[in-house]
């Protein structure tokens, strides 16, 4: 492969990823959520996430995003002072923590939601069925590579 593609390749990969994330932050701030940075969006997600697979627990959320729930509990902490997110201790057992949204939660996921689904909408409406086929088998490689440099990280 040609230098020149490898830079570019590079350069895309990091341009698309800030591109992604400025353009969710700048909508979710156009719909109201000024006040919520595009990481606590995530945080949000990831407590839908963990509650459709039977988790609402701290530690639930966190593995969906990949850290620790000592990590997760400035995020947690800040959404919950901002009304996103509410939390409580198990009664059945105080270790656990569970997390759920309140209604203002989720109607910022839902916004979240949104920007992510025209996206998608956007770039199947330009792409034939064979290009969304490689496309996806190449996001798929990305993620594997990005996958296995998380887990030699731990």
């Amino acid at each position: 492969m040609h230098t020149d593609t490898r830079e570019e390749l590079n350069r895309f990969l990091v341009e698309v990823f800030h591109d992604v994330l400025r353009s969710e932050e700048r909508y979710l701030w156009a719909l109201g959520y000024g006040d919520l940075s595009i990481s606590e969006a995530h945080v949000i997600e990831a407590c839908i996430l963990s509650q459709a697979q039977g988790h609402s627990t701290a530690k639930g959320v966190a593995d969906c995003l990949n850290i620790t729930p000592g990590s997760l509990t400035a995020s947690v902490t800040v959404l919950e002072k901002k009304g996103y997110l509410i939390r409580w201790k198990d009664p059945k057992d105080l270790r656990h923590t569970h997390i759920s949204l309140t209604p203002k939660g989720l109607k910022a996921d839902s916004a979240h939601r949104e920007i992510h689904q025209r996206m998608i909408d956007e770039i199947l409406g330009v792409i034939s069925v064979q290009e969304a086929d490689v496309l996806l088998k190449a996001l798929k490689t990305v993620t594997t590579f990005f996958s296995n440099e998380r887990t030699k990280e731990a």
